[in-house]
């Protein structure tokens, strides 16, 4: 399904997609051991990821991740994992590799990621959500660096983190970004009574090609949902207008002059797409 806003996810032939697309409503058991896969895939080729653990791995692992060339699973180079082994919740991002291809994986085929450890996790790992995030704790840290010890009891605030980036894409689709495609069989038309020959489909995070533009205004969007809805009891308190000042902020790092967009669908960054879009547009693919 194209457009979706949430990774196919699977692991040892079960379907996960619909228990961690998201960071709040369910979660996954994940004891990865040799031999086993999880898959992570979407329609197009993607470049990072955000993973939510419930309760962390704690062996000693390596963990590795390989994508499909057209004819063998090989090492995805240059890989940056912030969750240092699942042994924490963090991003995990890499460039995407020119020769990736799609496969089969339990009837569905997609880029895939595949991941591998070299010893067995811990039997209690669980695996919260994973999805694309804009930001995470250690932004909001970087602000106020007592907002998870003292303001959320060391608790994570991912779902702040999932409602700004969900916040953030509205946004741009308020201001017009969008993709359209011709109907099946008929040509792009661009004259107005031609109109109904285009289907139109949102803009969602998967569409970023360098998702960390919109980072500044995540983290603070992100920091006044905390203050506005989780730390303010009346109008006019000093969370309230901290929440307010943190919006004000996230609305002036949301205006970016030049954000790549993937305007053809297709997963990768080429050389219009690399120049960045300035402005309201209309994407065509």
């Amino acid at each position: 399904m194209k457009s979706k806003e949430f990774f196919t996810v699977k692991y040892e032939g079960t379907d996960l997609s619909l228990k961690v697309k998201d960071y709040l409503s369910n979660e996954a058991a994940l004891p990865l051991e040799v031999g086993q896969y999880l898959y992570v895939g979407y329609y197009k080729p993607f470049k990072n990821m955000y993973l939510e653990f419930s309760t962390h791995n704690t062996e000693v692992a390596k963990i590795d991740l390989e994508y499909f060339d057209g004819s063998n699973w090989v090492e995805l180079p240059n890989v940056i994992d912030e969750t240092e082994n699942f042994i924490k919740s963090g991003f995990v991002y890499f460039p995407r590799p020119a020769n990736w291809k799609s496969t089969e994986v339990l009837d569905d085929d997609l880029f895939y990621l595949r991941v591998k450890t070299d010893v067995n996790l811990s039997v209690g790992t669980i695996l919260k959500g994973l999805n694309i995030l804009l930001s995470n704790d250690d932004d909001l840290a970087g602000i106020r660096s007592n907002i998870v010890s003292k303001h959320n009891n060391g608790e994570s605030w991912v779902e702040k983190h999932e409602a700004a980036r969900k916040h953030v894409i509205q946004q741009l689709r308020n201001l017009g970004y969008r993709k359209a495609t011709p109907a099946a069989d008929s040509p792009i038309y661009y004259a107005d009574e031609k109109e109904d020959s285009i289907l139109y489909s949102d803009l969602t995070a998967f569409d970023l090609l360098e998702p960390f533009e919109l980072r500044e205004a995540a983290k603070f969007y992100a920091l006044s949902f905390i203050y506005l809805d989780e730390l303010s009891d009346e109008e006019d308190d000093k969370w309230y207008r901290n929440g307010l000042r943190h919006e004000k902020r996230a609305a002036q790092a949301l205006n970016v002059y030049m954000l790549k967009i993937d305007s053809d669908d297709d997963g990768k960054e080429d050389t219009e797409e690399s120049e960045g879009n300035t402005g309201t547009v209309l994407t065509w693919v």
